[in-house]
């Protein structure tokens, strides 16, 4: 059933009610054991999103057109656990010279976004440093680092 639920809801490739309808014959015609009905899927589907909660929030503005807005944080956390798209993530705001190309050169990453959801560590060689921990520097000093940055 999770299988089934995972192909579904995938958002790059989309079905329609009757491609669901033939895939799931397909699988019964091809002697696959446990091949749920349709409607099994959408009472899954909908005991799974009351279980564990629904991720996007409907808006409807005032002209009555209806939007569907995705939590950020939830959108980061599945880009951080995917293997394919972690290595592309840039992770860290960016300092620039009077230059904004990217998002993370802009002044809402860079000052106006809160601590809590920046990049809470970075790795630097074999060392892992993390934020609102004690730090001590080459030189011997202590500080506690509250964001990460590249210059």
């Amino acid at each position: 059933m999770m299988k089934t639920d995972i192909l579904f809801s995938s958002p790059c490739l989309r079905f329609s009610q009757a491609q669901q309808e033939a895939v799931l014959a397909w699988g019964k015609e091809l002697g696959a054991r446990n091949v749920p009905s349709l409607y099994k899927v959408d009472k899954f589907q909908k005991e799974a999103l009351e279980s564990l909660g629904d991720p996007m929030v409907k808006i409807q503005a005032s002209s009555g057109n209806v939007f569907f807005m995705n939590s950020a944080c939830e959108a980061i956390a599945r880009d951080y656990a995917h293997p394919k798209t972690r290595p592309l993530i840039h992770a860290y705001p960016e300092f620039t010279k009077d230059v904004v190309t990217e998002v993370w050169q802009c002044g809402k990453w860079r000052i106006d976004a809160p601590d809590s959801v920046l990049t809470l560590m970075i790795c630097c060689g074999m060392k892992d440093f993390y934020v609102n921990k004690l730090v001590q520097q080459e030189e011997g000093t202590w500080f506690i680092p509250t964001r990460f940055f590249e210059i």
